[in-house]
C-alpha cells in the first residue's frame, strides 16, 4: 500500500452491514461491519458518519478491526455511513458505498392540535403535536369553525407540523375549531381523535410575528409576517440571520408588504432557523418585532438533476456531467440512456464525484445525434428524477486517427488488415502505405465491403514473424485523421501448413535438369537423390540445393530430346512441422535447348565489380569477351570472367557513383548444340547504391603549416571541413579544413610542424552517398614532416645609417646566417659583419655608411634548420 491510487482502487469492495444492538432512553447502539482490505500495509479503518446524504460530522478511528459498535445515536433520525482504510504510511482510501438506517420506533401516539391562532383575520395557523400527512393536512372538509367561518383553502407547511388555513373574516371574538381525519406520517398512521377541538381569539390588536417561511428553491425563501412591513427595514439584509452557515445576499419586500423574498448561498437538506430583528410595520406608530423572532423551517431537495454538458471523449466514450450528486444504481443503468441514430449504449459507470457519468457506446461516425435520459435520480431523501424525457443534442467531431485492429493471414500470399473504423479507398489501396518485413512486397490492395478491412496480396511468406508496417492511410472523418505513425505496426506470425510442389522443370543442358518447388525447401530431403527418379531412361547421379532454396539441381545420365516424367518422395519443407510432398508427386517436361540465355539479376559487389547472373551455363570464350559487354553512364568494362558454375560473369568495371545503370549483353552463347545467342541488345537495369565508407588512402605535409589528406572517394564538405573531426597529436593546432575541387582531397591548416613524427586521428568524415557512409574513425595515423622549403626574405630595413636587419620567413641556421659574405648591398656599401637575433629569424648587418637612397640587398647560401639543410634560392634580393 506504497501508492495511494492503488489503495483506493481496491477500497470500493467495502461491503457495510448495519445491525441494531442496543435501544435505549438516551439513544440506540448500533452494529457496523464490513469485509476486510487484503493489503500488507494495511492499519485501520475509519468510520464516517451524520445524518444528511454524502456529510458526515461524525469520524470514528476504529483501527484494524472488521465492525464496530456505534452507541448513544438518536431515535427519529436516519444515519448515513460510509467506511475508509488506511496504511502504514497515513495514506486514506475513497469513501465506501454509502449505507443508511433509519432509527425509528414504532409511532402508536395519534397526532394532537397544540394551538391555534390567527396570523390575521382570514388566515388561521394550526400546530399539530408531529408531522401529518399531507392529504389529510390540505383537505378542507377535516375543518370547522363556528360562528359562521368559512374555510377555503388549507396548505402544509414545509416542516409538516403546521397548517395554513384561509378563511372568511375573523370579527373580535371567541371560536372554536374542530378537526377531524388527520393523520401522522408512521408507517400505519395514526389518526386524531374524533371532534377534536380547540378555542382561539381574534382580538383587534395583531401580533408582529413571522406567519410562514415558504422554502422556493436551494437559494430562495419567502417569508411571511402577520402585518405589513416597512420597507427600509424590511429589506435591510442585516436584519436577517439564517442558521447554520447560510447567507443572505438580498432582501425584496414583495407588492403584497407581507412577504419578503430572500436570496440566500445554497442550502443542502436538513432544518434551518431563521432569526429577525429590527423590522418595522406599517402602523401609525410602528411596532418593531421582537428581538430574535425565530422560525424553524425544513429544507427538502425537491429539483430534479440536470445536463450541464456532453462532452464526446473518443468514437466510443461520452462523459455526462450533472447539475448535481447523483443515485449511483440509476445512473448507471444503461436503459436509462438512449442516443440517436443507432447508437447503442453498451456501459454506464458513475465517477468518483457522483456528478459525471462515463457512457461506453457503440462507435460513432461523425455528425451530429441527440441523447435522451430518463429515471436518473439525485441522492435527495425522497429522490428527485430527472425531468422526462430529456433530450440533449450533441456532436461527434472524429479527431482519432485509425489504427490496426488485427491481421488475419489467409494464405502465404494474402493477408486481410482490418482497421478500428472505416478508412479512405485511396490511401487504402495505395501499395506504397505498407511494407512488411522481412521482404515481402505487397503486390495489391483492395478495400473491402465493410470499408475498415483491406485484402493484402503478396509475395509468398515462408514461416517466421512478420511485421506490417502502414503509413498515411486517413479515415473518413469531415478532416481525415491520419494513421499515427507511432502506432502503425502489427506483428504477425505466419504457420505454413502447405506441403511443397513442383512449380517448374527445365532442362539447362543434357545432363543438368533444374526443378523448381512452390517454396524453399529442407536441404537434407532435396539433396538425398533416392527421393528422385525420372522415367524413360534417365538417371539422377546428384542433386545440389540451390541458394533461393528453392530450386534444386539436378546432374543426371544423358537427355536425348524427349518427354520426361520426373517423380518426387520424401521433400519437406521448412515449416516448424516441416510438410511432405504428396506421395509420388509426377511433373512433366520435355527436353530441348532452343532458348537463348539470359540474364537472370545482377549482383552489385562494390562500385568496381557486378556480377551478371544468367539463367544458364554460358560459352566461357563469349562470356569473356569484353566487348559483349557495355553499361551506360560512362562506366568501362575492364575485364570479364566466368564463374566456375559457367552461369555468372564476373566483370571487373570503372568507378561507379551512386545512379541506376543498364547493362547491354551482345553475343553470348549458351552451351546448346547448336548454341543459342542472347536477344540483341538484352538488357538489365541496376542500382548502385554506395554503402562503402570513405578511407584516409594517404597524407603529406605540403609544408610547414598544411597537410594533405587524401581519401578514397568524395566526401561530404560540410564534415570534410569541420575541424573537429580532426586531431593532431604534438601540439599542432587545426585552424582550418578546405576541401580541394576533387572532392577526395582535404588541406588543413595548421599551426608550425616541425621536422619530426606526428599522429592524425579523424572521426566523422562522410561520403556523398544518398544515405552517407561514415569513415571508420582512425586513430593516431603516423606522419612525418620534412623541410623541403628553402628560406625566402620576408623584410629588410635600415634601422640607423650603418646597421640593417634582414628578417626570413622562417629559423635559419647560425653559421650560414652570420657569415659577412653572404650578403651584398647595392651601391658599394660593405658588410662588416653579421650577427644573428635570438629569434633565428633575423640578421643584424653591420654596414659602411648609407645614405638616404633606395637600395638592394642580395643573399646567397643561407640555410634554414631542416634535418637536411635547404639552402635560399641563389641571388635572392630584397629592396629597402
Amino acid at each position: 500500500m506504497n501508492h495511494k491510487t492503488r489503495f483506493c482502487s481496491l477500497i470500493f469492495i467495502v461491503v457495510l452491514l448495519l445491525l441494531v444492538v442496543n435501544s435505549n432512553l438516551f439513544g440506540d447502539d448500533l452494529k457496523v461491519l464490513w469485509n476486510a482490505n487484503t493489503e500488507t500495509d494495511l492499519s485501520g479503518y475509519k468510520i464516517r458518519y451524520g445524518t444528511s446524504p454524502g456529510s458526515y460530522s461524525q469520524i470514528v478511528d476504529v483501527g484494524d478491526t472488521t465492525n464496530h459498535t456505534i452507541t448513544g445515536l438518536a431515535t427519529g433520525f436516519e444515519y448515513f455511513f460510509v467506511i475508509t482504510a488506511y496504511d502504514t504510511a497515513g495514506n486514506e482510501s475513497n469513501f465506501s458505498d454509502e449505507v443508511s438506517f433509519n432509527l425509528s420506533i414504532p409511532d402508536t401516539i395519534k397526532p394532537a392540535i397544540l394551538s391555534a391562532s390567527l396570523i390575521n383575520n382570514t388566515t388561521l395557523r394550526i400546530n399539530f403535536s408531529e408531522k401529518i400527512q399531507r392529504t389529510s393536512a390540505e383537505d378542507t372538509s377535516n375543518y370547522y369553525i363556528n360562528n359562521g367561518i368559512e374555510v377555503y383553502n388549507a396548505v402544509l407547511d414545509s416542516n409538516e407540523q403546521s397548517v395554513f388555513l384561509t378563511t372568511s373574516y375573523h370579527d373580535p371574538e371567541s371560536y372554536n375549531l374542530t378537526v377531524n381525519n388527520i393523520q401522522d406520517l408512521a408507517e400505519e398512521p395514526n389518526t386524531i381523535l374524533s371532534d377534536t377541538q380547540i378555542s382561539y381569539e381574534c382580538v383587534q390588536q395583531i401580533p408582529f410575528e413571522i406567519s410562514n417561511v415558504i422554502v422556493i428553491d436551494t437559494t430562495h425563501i419567502d417569508v411571511v409576517f402577520s402585518k405589513t412591513l416597512d420597507i427600509t427595514t424590511a429589506q435591510d439584509t442585516n436584519n436577517y440571520a439564517i442558521i447554520p452557515e447560510i447567507h443572505i445576499t438580498s432582501a425584496v419586500l414583495d407588492p403584497n408588504e407581507l412577504t419578503v423574498h430572500l436570496t440566500t448561498s445554497k442550502h443542502e437538506p436538513g432544518q434551518y432557523a431563521l432569526i429577525v430583528n429590527n423590522l418595522k410595520d406599517q402602523d401609525p406608530n410602528p411596532n418593531t418585532i421582537d428581538d430574535n423572532t425565530t422560525f424553524i423551517y425544513q429544507f427538502y431537495d425537491q429539483i430534479a438533476p440536470e445536463i450541464l454538458s456532453i462532452q464526446s471523449v473518443d468514437e466510443y466514450h461520452l462523459d455526462i456531467t450533472f447539475s448535481e450528486l447523483l443515485d449511483k444504481t440509476s445512473s448507471e443503468n444503461i436503459s436509462n440512456y438512449q442516443i440517436t441514430e443507432g447508437i447503442q449504449v453498451l456501459g454506464a459507470v458513475l465517477d468518483a464525484n457522483n456528478f459525471l457519468v462515463h457512457l461506453t457506446t457503440t462507435i460513432h461516425t461523425e455528425g451530429d445525434y441527440t441523447l435522451r435520459v430518463e429515471n436518473i435520480k439525485d441522492l435527495a431523501n425522497p429522490p428527485n428524477s430527472i425531468t422526462p424525457p430529456s433530450d440533449y443534442p450533441y456532436h461527434f467531431v472524429d479527431t482519432t486517427p485509425p489504427s490496426i485492429v488485427s491481421v488475419v493471414v489467409l494464405s502465404d500470399t494474402q493477408l486481410t488488415v482490418t482497421f478500428c473504423e472505416p478508412i479512405e479507398e485511396i490511401t487504402a489501396e495505395q501499395l506504397s502505405n505498407y511494407q512488411i518485413f522481412n521482404d515481402i512486397n505487397v503486390l495489391n490492395a483492395t478495400l473491402l465491403s465493410d470499408t475498415k478491412s483491406v485484402s493484402l496480396i503478396t509475395s509468398k511468406h515462408y514461416e517466421a514473424h512478420y511485421i506490417l508496417k502502414v503509413f498515411n492511410v486517413r479515415d473518413r472523418a469531415a478532416s481525415p485523421n491520419t494513421i499515427d505513425p507511432n502506432n502503425n505496426y502489427w506483428v504477425y506470425n505466419f504457420i505454413d501448413e502447405t506441403p511443397p510442389e513442383i512449380i517448374d522443370v527445365t532442362t539447362l543442358e543434357d545432363t543438368l535438369v533444374k526443378v523448381t518447388f512452390s517454396e524453399k525447401i529442407e536441404k537434407t530431403s532435396a539433396e538425398d537423390t533416392s527421393n528422385y527418379a525420372i522415367l524413360f531412361g534417365v538417371s539422377v547421379l546428384s542433386s545440389e540445393l540451390g541458394e533461393n532454396e528453392t530450386d534444386v539441381y539436378l546432374i543426371t545420365t544423358t537427355h536425348s530430346q524427349n518427354n520426361y516424367v520426373l517423380m518426387v518422395n520424401n521433400i519437406r519443407d521448412l515449416a516448424e512441422n516441416p510438410n511432405i510432398i504428396t506421395e509420388n508427386y509426377t511433373f512433366a517436361y520435355q527436353y530441348e535447348d532452343i532458348s537463348p540465355p539470359r540474364i537472370d539479376s545482377m549482383r552489385v559487389i562494390d562500385n568496381e565489380h557486378v556480377d551478371v547472373v544468367f539463367n544458364e551455363p554460358i560459352q566461357r570464350s563469349s562470356a569473356e569477351e569484353i566487348t559483349n559487354y557495355s553499361i551506360d553512364n560512362g562506366i568501362e568494362i575492364i575485364s570479364s570472367e566466368l564463374d566456375a558454375i559457367e552461369s555468372i560473369v564476373h566483370l571487373t568495371t570503372s568507378n561507379h557513383e551512386e545512379n541506376e545503370y543498364t547493362l547491354t549483353v551482345n553475343n553470348v552463347y549458351d552451351q546448346a548444340d547448336p548454341a543459342n545467342e542472347i536477344l540483341e541488345n538484352s538488357t538489365f537495369t541496376y542500382d548502385y547504391i554506395d554503402r562503402i565508407p570513405p578511407v584516409m588512402t594517404g597524407i603529406v605535409t605540403l609544408d610547414q603549416n598544411n597537410v594533405e589528406i587524401t581519401f578514397s572517394e568524395k566526401v561530404e564538405k560540410q564534415s570534410a571541413e569541420t575541424t573537429s573531426n580532426y586531431d593532431i597529436q604534438n601540439n599542432i593546432n587545426i585552424f582550418s579544413a578546405e576541401l580541394d575541387s576533387t572532392n577526395k582531397k582535404v588541406i588543413l591548416n595548421t599551426s608550425d610542424h616541425d621536422e619530426k613524427v606526428y599522429f592524425l586521428s579523424l572521426d566523422n568524415i562522410t561520403d556523398q552517398a544518398n544515405n552517407p557512409n561514415a569513415i571508420v574513425p582512425v586513430s593516431f595515423f603516423p606522419y612525418e614532416f620534412v623541410d623541403n622549403t628553402p628560406p625566402e626574405l620576408s623584410s629588410v630595413q635600415a634601422v640607423n645609417n650603418d646597421t640593417v636587419v634582414v628578417a626570413f620567413n622562417e629559423m635559419v641556421e647560425t653559421v650560414s646566417a652570420e657569415t659577412e659574405s653572404n650578403y651584398q648591398i647595392s651601391d658599394n656599401i660593405l658588410v662588416y659583419s653579421a650577427q644573428l637575433n635570438s629569434d633565428s629569424l633575423s640578421v643584424k648587418l653591420f654596414t659602411s655608411k648609407l645614405n638616404e637612397q633606395q637600395y638592394t640587398v642580395t643573399v646567397n647560401n643561407v640555410k634554414d634548420r631542416a634535418t637536411v639543410p635547404n639552402t635560399i634560392e641563389s641571388n635572392s634580393t630584397f629592396n629597402f
